[in-house]
Parts: structure tokens; sequence; C-alpha cells
């Protein structure tokens, strides 16, 4: 091989290293900002949460039963959110110390997790087949709780014409 295409190939591939170097810390920088966005709305969603149950406690007090109202249960459940999404940023961020960032989590795939669905989700762990798969299992599972294990078709309906 002349060694003009020899040193254009390595130049490539260099090049392409460089590129893929880049994109890693933009992601990392991408991946920070948003740890620190969400460190400060969890904080503030805490503080929102504990104003809320010292304040009802203290209207219980009275009666001698404490029940959280509808804003306590949505800060809580807000809060909830955030957390997990702060720890869904930590293990990305990880995942790209470990080089292996955008790899879908399923066992068996394995595939990369399309670049698309990182720029919507960037802290995404599976790739969209299996994402799909995962809220459809949950979904089956959720309907079966909900109905007592029957499945929605078979449950009374009182209206069902036989």
């Amino acid at each position: 091989m002349p060694e003009s295409v020899m040193t254009t190939e390595i130049g490539t591939a260099a090049l392409e290293t460089a590129d893929e170097e880049v994109r890693k810390e933009d992601i990392r920088e991408m991946l920070m900002r948003m740890e620190a966005d969400f460190k400060k709305k969890l904080k503030i969603a805490e503080e929102a949460l504990n104003r809320t149950i010292r304040r009802e406690e203290k209207l219980s007090i009275d009666n001698g039963v404490i029940d959280y109202s509808n804003t306590a249960r949505c800060l809580s459940k807000n809060v909830s959110t955030l957390r997990k999404c702060l720890r869904q940023i930590n293990q990305a961020l990880e995942d790209l110390a470990n080089g292996i960032y955008g790899i879908c989590k399923d066992e068996g795939c394995g595939d990369l997790i399309s670049s698309e669905r990182l720029l919507v989700e960037p802290f995404a762990q599976y790739c969209i087949g299996c994402k799909r798969k995962i809220e459809e299992k949950e979904s089956r599972e959720r309907r079966r709780n909900q109905y007592g294990g029957y499945h929605t078709s078979l449950a009374y309906c009182p209206n069902r014409i036989s």
C-alpha cells in the first residue's frame, strides 16, 4: 500500500477518534448540566413537600388523624420522579466513563441506542425495541393487577349483551 494512502487512512481514523472524543465530552457536559438542573428542582420539590407535610401535621393535631392532601401526595410523586431521573443521569455518566454509553442494557440485546433516541432521552438505557417490550410487559402487569388477574375483555360488564 502506498505510504500516502496509509497516512490518509491513519489520519481519517485519528479524526474519527477525535470526533468521538468531542462527542463524548459534549454528552458528558450535557448530562452534567441536566444533573445540576435536576438537583435544583429536587431541592425545591423536597422543600415544598416538607413545608406541606409540616403544615398538614399542625392542622391534623386537632383531630388526631394525619391525612395528607393531594398536594402532599403529588409533591411526593414529583420528588420520586426527580430522584429516579437523577439516578438515570448518574448511570448514564457512569456508562459514558466506562465506554458503554448508548448500548442497550437489555439482556441478550446489546444493540446501539439510536442517536435520535439519545437526543430525546440522553439517559435512555434501552433501544426503542426493548423499551417497547418492557413497557408492554409493565402495561399487561398493571392491567392484570388492576383487574384481579382477569383480562379486561373478560371483566364483568353489566351492559354487555350475551
